[in-house]
């Protein structure tokens, strides 16, 4: 009996470990799942900001085209907390679905900003100076991942 119980306990925690997936291992998932994200992947894993990944259960990424991400890293290739600034820009507080995304007025970016969401008259989604390109979500429960384009190109450096 205490062999059969040991083996129904030891099921159960694997069964619940497999289930207990970060955000981190969602991303990586998503991103290594898609070419067009492989920049954008690895600039957080380069970055200082895989620890606050890791405290937020549900995150929504914008993700930058490529070409854009190196003319970034390109411009401020001396600065890492510029490019993690702009990382923190691209990721919103919350696994937004595209419904939820078109109807808020304001989003919170990981980095604490507050960004405008709006809808222009051909019904594209506008948060900040970013415009989704996709309406599909090509996350998972834990992380929302939409393409966007726009001005996302300029990268301010710190002056502290």
């Amino acid at each position: 009996m205490k062999k059969r119980i040991m083996i129904i306990g030891a099921s159960i925690a694997f069964l619940l470990s497999a289930f207990a997936v970060s955000a981190n291992d969602s991303l990586t998932q998503v991103m290594d799942s898609n070419p067009d994200f492989a920049r954008f992947a690895q600039l957080i894993n380069e970055g200082d900001i895989k620890a606050l990944l890791a405290e937020n259960e549900a995150l929504t990424f914008l993700v930058p085209p490529n070409e854009t991400l190196e003319a970034i890293t390109a411009q401020a290739s001396d600065d890492a907390e510029a490019v993690d600034r702009f990382l923190k820009g691209h990721i919103l507080i919350g696994a937004l679905s595209y419904d939820q995304l078109r109807t808020s007025e304001k989003v919170i970016t990981l980095g604490g900003d507050t960004l405008s969401v709006a809808l222009d008259s051909d019904g594209r989604v506008h948060i900040g100076d970013l415009v989704l390109t996709s309406e599909k979500n090509l996350g998972t429960e834990l992380i929302s991942v939409y393409s966007v384009s726009g001005p996302s190109d300029a990268v301010e450096k710190g002056e502290e």
